[in-house]
């Protein structure tokens, strides 16, 4: 939904977008439908005043090694800094300079939620997708908060069997302890 693609083993191009969902393709031609304009069953549809963002993303390889999921994620979720103020309980120290709060073992997995879990408050659950229909092997977290993958779990957070590998297109999901 973030983004299309054109391209062979070589080369290719991407079409990214924020909000226009519609794309068809021919052979070496890629088409973003703006509006659709359809008069039924609302004749109000799609009139009015309409921001949309996309960006065309040339690349070497195909869409895959140019992490093109990536790049579409990037323009629909902008980075955002926020600086937090001080208080009372604050423990004085540095950051590294260099370093990562949640990284997967694998490019071909995308997190899409990092969340406390429903029926325990001291743990976290990591949620995230297979996303170029590659198994990817031996899943592990990086994170210089000390977090690990634990258990593995369903989307009810119920204990499934635990399994290292995503299966293409998946979706995962694990309790993270520190």
């Amino acid at each position: 939904m973030r983004w299309a693609d054109l391209s062979s083993d070589d080369y290719g191009v991407s079409l990214l977008n924020d909000c226009k969902y519609g794309c068809d393709s021919k052979p070496n031609q890629l088409n973003l439908t703006l509006l659709r304009s359809a008069s039924w069953p609302d004749p109000e549809a799609d009139k009015g005043h309409h921001e949309f963002t996309y960006a065309i993303y040339p690349h070497a390889g195909n869409w895959q090694a140019a992490q093109t999921v990536w790049h579409g994620y990037e323009l629909n979720i902008p980075l955002q800094v926020i600086q937090l103020p001080a208080t009372s309980s604050s423990k004085p120290g540095t950051l590294p300079t260099a370093g990562s709060l949640l990284n997967l073992s694998a490019d071909n997995l995308v997190i899409t939620a990092f969340k406390q879990s429903e029926d325990n408050p001291s743990q976290w659950i990591l949620r995230c997708y297979e996303c170029h229909g590659l198994v990817a092997k031996k899943v592990s977290l990086q994170s210089i908060l000390g977090l690990e993958l634990a258990q593995q779990v369903d989307i009810l957070e119920r204990p499934t069997q635990t399994s290292v590998d995503i299966m293409p297109w998946k979706i995962a999901n694990f309790v993270v302890e520190a």
